[in-house]
């Protein structure tokens, strides 16, 4: 059973390497975030009518995140959802069908009048599950991923277009999608994965920086900078690059002593 990756470790930082070196991979890791909600169903609510209706792969899913797992997993796909449209990707064709599948009314009922885990639920929970049936787990794990995969194969398409548009002098078009991959990284990427957010930090102030445009180059490279050093700290190899880059707009900006200090770290 493969779930949503959005907290793993194994996976985002593979997905690094494709960032940097130009995101889609694939794993079945479980996201470590989520397993403080697991709840392990069926010894938590024994012989429960509603929990003996499920599949293998369903419960699996719902131990693994908890006893809200599909609302988890809802919101989760309604933000991967917008960032794949604010990069002008389409989301639609990639939702699985789910309406076909939902609950009777008349067994509805039943299981809700029965079920001590469904009336333990909120709301949109029930929503969901009921609207997705049985399956519901399986469905909402499944179009994560898809999403998921979606969106960081719009991240690696966006990422080489601007460094062909940079590379060919477009400065304002390439610009223009560097900040739309610095945008979306901020708001979407956790963890490890934020080195790939770094290296568009460092990529777009290398643009700026070839345009003469110090300052604001400046400003970038300190950005992607403290996320390296948030990640690994302030004595790690990979701090170098930006740390040289960084001395290099302080020098140019007339910094002398920063640019100083911070070739001394090197």
């Amino acid at each position: 059973m493969r779930f949503h990756p959005r907290c793993v470790v194994i996976y985002l930082m593979a997905l690094v390497v494709v960032f940097v070196n130009a995101p889609n991979g694939v794993t079945k890791t479980k996201s470590g975030s989520a397993n403080r909600r697991s709840i392990q169903a069926q010894p938590n609510f024994s012989r429960d009518p509603f929990l003996n209706l499920l599949d293998a792969d369903n419960l699996e899913i719902l131990n693994h995140f908890g006893i809200s797992a599909a609302s988890h997993l809802q919101h989760y796909i309604v933000k991967i959802v917008h960032e794949i449209e604010f990069l002008g990707g389409d989301s639609q064709s990639i939702l699985a069908e789910t309406n076909s599948a939902a609950i009777e009314d008349s067994l509805w009922h039943e299981l809700i009048s029965k079920s001590k885990f469904l009336r333990s639920l909120q709301s949109l929970d029930r929503q969901l599950i009921r609207k997705n049936g049985l399956g519901c787990f399986v469905i909402l794990n499944t179009n994560a991923i898809a999403l998921e995969d979606e969106l960081f194969k719009i991240y690696k398409q966006r990422k080489k277009e601007a460094d062909s548009l940079v590379g060919k002098g477009e400065f304002i078009a390439g610009d223009r999608l560097l900040f739309q991959l610095v945008d979306s990284g901020n708001r979407f990427l956790e963890g490890d994965s934020r080195e790939a957010l770094s290296h568009w930090y460092t990529d777009l102030a290398s643009s700026l920086n070839r345009q003469g445009r110090f300052k604001e180059a400046r400003q970038n490279v300190i950005k992607g900078l403290g996320i390296i050093v948030d990640l690994y700290g302030e004595s790690h190899p990979k701090i170098g690059l930006p740390t040289l880059a960084l001395a290099s707009l302080n020098q140019s900006l007339g910094f002398s002593e920063e640019a100083e200090k911070g070739l001394k770290k090197v």
